[in-house]
């Protein structure tokens, strides 16, 4: 599935799973019952400059960049306000 706004993982608090979600412009793509983890901004605006047209890599570099630790503190704290 291609998205060219946001790609969002989210805790959705309903059936206690992860989910990604697209997000494709401004006015579209909420997210309810449900708290980001991690967002990807794939609009060109955000890597353009650096990357041009070089997408794949844009991805690539945001995940080997990623602060693992952070994400999965993130994560635990959300999930132990489910259990409350």
């Amino acid at each position: 599935m291609a998205a060219r706004g946001w790609v969002i993982l989210a805790y959705d608090f309903n059936d206690g799973k992860l989910h990604n979600y697209l997000a494709d412009w401004h006015g579209q793509g909420g997210i309810w019952g449900a708290a980001p983890i991690l967002v990807l901004d794939v609009y060109e605006h955000a890597y353009f400059i650096d990357y041009g047209s070089d997408r794949k890599s844009y991805i690539e570099d945001f995940f080997a960049n990623l602060n693992w630790e952070a994400v999965n503190k993130r994560y635990l704290k959300i999930i132990k306000k489910r259990q409350k």
